[in-house]
């Protein structure tokens, strides 16, 4: 099955940058639309691909989003938003015997949770388009769904078991715990009108947020994440994934 279109944030590097390649390679996607700030679309910039649409967007600013919303309806027209990776997100070093900083939290928590609860409400419009637009009442990657970059460090079950680094990344691990809650929601609440929602664990991979030291490329992260985006079916909706589509406790 084809897919019309997909929106990727935090596109300009990373995990993001490397789902927009992908996505521009495949035959299966029609429109990728590439959403980034102002300040960080330099790299995307050199892509010349006839299927890559620039979007200017800042997902913790609402009248950015509102902004992003009006250009990517012109981009998509009648058939809507297939597919919304919320990508975007931020990862800062805190833990409970640092500093209390108040900021800090709350600027990971919004980044992490609140904007791709915003990105979901102002882009639901566009997503249940492109549902209506397919036939049938299957969840798929081609029919609509959001996708919601986690990590598993937001596994309350695994940290039961091993601290697997968490008591650095506080503020990190309980933003991605809430964003796999959002996806969870989302899915029983979308689900009447065909739009899938599931989150997804990239790996621990070697970007500028990742770190040299982390255990996989970028290749070997978006080879196997961005066919798994293409490829969700109601099997995945609501669940909480690994990048091959492996199930991961809440």
């Amino acid at each position: 099955m084809s897919i019309h279109s997909v929106l990727v944030t935090g596109s300009s590097r990373g995990i993001g940058f490397g789902l927009v390649q992908k996505f521009l390679e495949s035959d299966k996607v029609g429109l990728v639309i590439a959403a980034s700030r102002p300040s960080a679309t330099s790299e995307l910039l050199t892509i010349k691909n006839k299927k890559l649409h620039l979007v200017t967007l800042d997902v913790t600013d609402d009248d950015s989003i509102v902004k992003a919303v009006e250009q990517v309806d012109q981009i998509v027209g009648s058939k809507g938003l297939t597919i919304l990776v919320n990508n975007a997100g931020i990862l800062q070093s805190y833990g409970f015997t640092d500093e209390p900083n108040r900021d800090v939290v709350n600027q990971t928590l919004d980044t992490n949770i609140t904007s791709p609860m915003m990105m979901a409400q102002y882009f639901y419009p566009l997503l249940k388009r492109a549902a209506d637009s397919q036939p049938g009442n299957t969840f798929s990657s081609s029919r609509a769904a959001i996708v919601n970059i986690s990590s598993i460090l937001g596994s309350i079950q695994l940290a039961q078991s091993s601290d697997n680094g968490i008591k650095k990344l506080l503020d990190y691990s309980v933003s991605k715990a809430g964003v796999n809650m959002v996806s969870r929601i989302l899915s029983k609440d979308l689900e009447a009108y065909g739009i899938a929602c599931t989150a997804l664990h990239p790996g621990w991979v070697q970007t500028r947020m990742g770190g040299e030291h982390a255990s996989i490329t970028l290749e070997e992260c978006v080879s196997k994440l961005a066919p798994s985006i293409m490829s969700l079916t109601q099997e995945q909706n609501g669940g909480f994934f690994d990048r091959e589509l492996k199930a991961i406790p809440f």
